[in-house]
């Protein structure tokens, strides 16, 4: 009987087992299909019911003028959609789909249903917006734009959106139909973070802290300020609503003003290494209790330094001076007793020279030394040792006098100013002492082996930093103008642009890129390009060439078609035809007048221009003043001869102000970004300068292409500008110093009669202004 009773309640157990498992086995699950739209569907398969858990294939069959896009799961399934025709899945509960078509054709064989394109905009630079959407003509879209992003130091804030059919929408998650191309614009409120806080972007003014004098010649002058005990440089911008909490960092400084008595020529003086030219007087604050230096020329055109007041430390033309209280420096020049010879013609000014260079070797001056130099001329048993000493003397005009520590003697510091392109003293020291790794981009590598081979086997193979120069006054006018008016447009107070201002608006990434943004929401450009910036050298060019009293002149500038375009442009504000003369040949400085007059009368020209000769022809040009009988000007690289306008600062980032404007102008500056702008810069700096910027403009226009353009350009110009050796030079070294090596042993080779030092210096520098090495190396 126990053994019944143990099988009755297994078999009880296994039924009840059956019972609760087999209607799940049994139970059926519903897959429902749909289409949208339902012209496009042939047939839909796969609907029906099927046992939960079993294998499902549904299928949609779509009509020829038309393409699957997508399944949406409605129901019974863990994704949301899936774009895969046919879809195998197994179903555990009931399931529903809809299959999204898109007709190709109005009709079987008839035209392409048109598309149009969603772009999306912003009144502020570097928001993640969304990508543009291509959707058929008449589609309803969503354009998701962010409501908050924050971007570095500003936030911006949603504030509405517009297409550009004038449709304003107020909410982020914008939603049109698209009957037509458009482009939805997003505005933002603008706020920028200062001290952990964020403030309207308009609401930010430049800090400005006047002078305190204290006394005559004594000030308190504003060097920063401070907030909540954190210090800012003084032209730092504040929020309206902490002005108040301002305070002013002052540094005590006292005046030194310098004069100058005897001398009816302005001198050139070196303060504080700072080359400033005097001519009755000139006054600079300095800190109080420093020292200052001044290096002041013993001579001088004819004067020569006779003594200083009040008595300072002085050794030769080395002046140094304690500025603990105000200073008033008087230098009192005399005019030498032989400064007559410099106004005889040609021969005038290497016996003036020479004079002071016999007397000098004898202890003597003035009147004696001229009698012992003209005895000595006439007893010399050859005059080839004469003429050595006057050649050696002929670059002495300028000279400084500076006391050596080694020695108590004094050594002569002669300005360099040989051709072609001689470089300066500071250049060449910089070039034989630059050390550390070259900068050679993968991007560059790469165009320098596909166009100019792979590079040859190269031989084995303390920095002196630039002289200061002052910003001329002018200049900072004319930037704190377009600075002005930049701001104006950043604001969306103004809309318009004088291209003028382009040429002196400092950029960075950030600036350019307000800049483009502004101009392609129809920013207007006034004005004409002009001068490139150069207004007040323009200015001075048409008094000299209206100017019947200067019949020469010099304009110096490294960039010759940037120098001529700006001539051109001065000469015919008056009227005036200039004749372009660039070979010349000879040492007779008549035939050069004559054949100058020559030149310009068949050209029918008032004036003649020289360009592109060697420093010997440009001596014999100087020489011939005199005698010349058509104004003439000599376009050269070396402000070696006065009066001069000098056409400076062309470094990458003037070049990249020049691309700004012509690109603006030419309504492509939304190709370029920031990065191949400061690549078109630094190749236009070390290559052919405006006529490099304008003939990436011609390729641009031909090709539409930025990259490629880029390409182009930098292959046409690296194969005028340097030496298919020299470039493969680059290829083969790693350092500065391993390239110098080999560079100059190159040079040694291809042109036997150069002097490879200059060579190198020259190369050293097209190199730095293209980025590939740094100035004063490690």
């Amino acid at each position: 009987m126990a053994k019944i009773a143990i099988i009755l309640t297994v078999l009880v157990v296994i039924g009840l087992t059956l019972a609760s498992i087999l209607p799940a086995y049994c139970q059926n699950v519903t897959v429902t299909l749909s289409a949208e739209p339902m012209e496009c569907v042939l047939k839909l398969i796969g609907q029906g019911e099927y046992p939960i858990g079993s294998e499902v294939t549904i299928e949609v069959k779509v009509k020829p003028e038309c393409r699957f896009v997508r399944w949406e799961i409605i129901k019974g399934l863990g994704v949301r959609e899936v774009a895969v025709n046919p879809f195998t899945f197994y179903p555990q509960e009931d399931f529903e789909a809809k299959a999204i078509l898109e007709p190709l054709y109005e009709k079987p064989g008839g035209g392409v249903v048109e598309r149009v394109v969603v772009r999306t905009q912003a009144n502020a630079t570097g928001l993640q917006l969304p990508e543009p959407m291509i959707v058929k003509k008449g589609e309803q879209v969503l354009v998701p734009l962010p409501s908050e992003q924050v971007v570095g130091d500003l936030k911006y804030t949603f504030l509405y959106a517009e297409d550009t059919l004038g449709n304003k929408y107020y909410d982020p998650e914008v939603k049109l139909v698209a009957n037509q191309s458009l482009t939805v614009i997003g505005y933002y409120a603008a706020f920028k973070r200062f001290l952990n806080e964020y403030y309207p972007l308009d609401s930010f003014r430049r800090v400005q802290i006047s002078p305190i004098y204290e006394s005559e010649g004594v000030r308190l002058y504003p060097t920063g300020f401070s907030i909540a005990n954190k210090t800012f440089p003084l032209n730092t911008e504040v929020p309206v609503q902490l002005l108040n909490l301002v305070e002013p960092i002052y540094e005590r400084q006292v005046r030194v003003a310098i004069s100058i008595i005897g001398s009816d020529q302005p001198i050139e003086l070196e303060v504080l290494g700072t080359p400033v030219v005097v001519n009755d007087g000139k006054q600079l604050w300095v800190k109080a209790g420093s020292q200052i230096s001044i290096e002041a020329p013993k001579d001088f055109k004819g004067y020569e330094l006779e003594k200083v007041e009040p008595p300072i430390t002085v050794n030769g033309g080395h002046l140094i001076a304690n500025a603990s209280q105000p200073l008033l420096i008087t230098l009192y020049y005399k005019k030498s007793e032989i400064a007559f010879l410099l106004d005889i013609p040609l021969i005038g000014a290497p016996f003036f020279y020479f004079v002071r260079f016999t007397g000098g070797i004898i202890g003597v001056k003035g009147l004696p030394a001229l009698i012992f130099a003209i005895t000595a001329f006439i007893i010399a048993p050859c005059g080839v040792g004469v003429a050595a000493l006057i050649t050696m003397r002929r670059g002495a005009a300028r000279k400084i006098v500076r006391a050596t520590a080694a020695e108590k003697g004094l050594e002569l510091m002669v300005e360099s100013i040989s051709n072609p392109r001689a470089p300066t003293r500071v250049e060449v020291e910089e070039a034989l002492g630059a050390k550390g790794p070259l900068n050679l981009s993968e991007e560059l590598r790469g165009v320098i082996e596909s166009s100019f081979g792979h590079p040859s086997p190269a031989p084995n193979p303390t920095t002196v930093e630039p002289e200061a120069e002052l910003a001329p006054i002018e200049e900072a006018v004319l930037e704190s103008d377009a600075e002005a008016a930049f701001q104006e447009v950043v604001r969306g107070r103004a809309s318009e642009l004088d291209v003028q201002h382009l040429f002196h608006l400092k950029l960075d990434e950030e600036r350019y890129n307000l800049l483009v943004a502004a101009l392609s929401r129809g920013l207007r450009l006034a004005g004409e390009v002009g001068y490139f910036g150069f207004d007040n050298q323009a200015m001075r060019l048409i008094e000299l060439l209206a100017d019947p009293s200067t019949p020469f002149f010099a304009l110096v500038c490294e960039d010759r078609e940037l120098a001529r375009r700006i001539l051109n442009k001065a000469a015919e504000e008056i009227g005036m035809r200039v004749a372009y003369v660039g070979e010349l040949a000879g040492s007779n400085p008549r035939l050069i007048a004559k054949s100058l007059s020559k030149a310009a009368a068949q050209s029918r020209a008032s004036a003649v221009a020289l360009f592109g000769l060697t420093r010997s022809i440009e001596e014999v040009v100087v020489r011939s003043i005199p005698l010349l009988e058509v104004k003439t000007i000599l376009i050269t690289k070396s402000a070696w001869v006065r009066p001069n306008v000098v056409l400076g600062g062309l470094n990458p980032e003037r070049y990249m102000r020049f691309a700004v404007a012509l690109l603006a102008r030419n309504g492509l500056i939304g190709y370029v970004d920031w990065r191949r702008l400061e690549k078109l810069g630094r190749l236009a700096s070390a290559c052919r300068g405006i006529r490099t910027v304008e003939r990436f403009i011609e390729i641009l226009h031909e090709c539409g292409d930025v990259e490629r353009a880029l390409n182009e350009l930098t292959v046409e110009e690296l194969s005028i500008v340097f030496r298919p050796e020299e470039l493969r030079l680059l290829l083969s070294a790693r350092r500065v110093e391993e390239l110098r090596e080999a560079y100059m042993s190159l040079i040694r080779q291809l042109s036997p009669g150069s002097d490879p030092v200059r060579e190198w210096s020259n190369f050293y520098e097209r190199l730095k202004r293209m980025g590939v090495v740094e100035a004063g190396g490690e």
